[in-house]
């Protein structure tokens, strides 16, 4: 596998010893076998450094992991990019799970079949304790930022070199930094994108960006200021249609036959 991309898996955790064995089996069983796991733990208090130390020997050198208090998600996200030794970086949350078994190697031929500098495709949200309850299918497809489009940014895989580029999360916006950071990196054609269309991830509501009305609301002003800041007119407008698109999303939950088989 020297020869084929490798992959780094960036994990950000907080007190997640109920759900972050589900995550290590889920990257584990992935068929593609180049890949580097990076845990960065907010120096929780319950057990999940001592499940994360227990796989340890099993990743034989594959694993990584901090632990120690952060300023939030989007700056565990920064720590773990740079320590990231991969080819490809992508994220996949302490409550979250691949679509599949091969998503990874499907990822990274992409990467290969297209020369490309990102990677990205559907995600699926569900219930926390019952995962075979389907909340929302975003399928993404592709589409105009001003149209209040955008790309899911738990299924986006990007090379090392565009963190390079065009820098990091900025971490004082503490729900939507992604928003900001994909418009930042998209927007305008500044990276060759290729579209997978299937579920490459299965988030489990409930987890950082999902959390309250509160966090909601702070999460739609940040965005809109992201709009702002990268010169999207109208971005109240703009920003709205975003939000409506989430209801397409319940509708087509309620009328696809996909079925969770991890």
């Amino acid at each position: 596998m020297s020869n084929k991309p490798k992959v780094t898996i960036i994990t950000a955790a907080y007190n997640s010893g109920s759900s972050i064995k589900d995550t290590f089996h889920s990257v584990m069983s992935q068929s593609y076998e180049n890949i580097e796991h990076i845990i960065v733990d907010g120096g929780s208090s319950d057990d999940t450094m001592d499940i994360v130390r227990g796989f340890e020997e099993i990743y034989n050198g594959r694993l990584k992991w901090i632990s120690e208090k952060d300023r939030g998600i989007y700056d565990a996200l920064n720590k773990g990019i740079s320590m990231a030794t991969g080819d490809v970086v992508g994220f996949l949350h302490s409550d979250d799970l691949f679509g599949g078994k091969d998503t990874v190697e499907k990822i990274a031929e992409r990467f290969e079949e297209e020369d490309c500098q990102g990677v990205y495709g559907d995600l699926v949200f569900v219930e926390a304790q019952d995962i075979h309850k389907i909340k929302r299918i975003w399928i993404t497809g592709k589409g105009k930022f001003e149209h209040g489009w955008s790309i899911p940014h738990q299924t986006l895989y990007l090379k090392k070199d565009v963190y390079k580029k065009f820098g990091h999360y900025i971490p004082d916006m503490t729900n939507a930094a992604d928003n900001e950071f994909i418009l930042r990196v998209c927007k305008d054609g500044n990276i060759k994108t290729s579209y997978i269309n299937e579920v490459l991830v299965i988030m489990k509501l409930g987890g950082a960006s999902t959390k309250n009305m509160a966090s909601n609301k702070k999460g739609f002003k940040e965005v809109q200021i992201s709009y702002e800041m990268h010169g999207i007119k109208f971005p109240y407008f703009v920003n709205t249609l975003r939000l409506l698109s989430k209801v397409k999303q319940v509708i087509q939950a309620k009328v696809s036959r996909y079925k969770i088989e991890v």
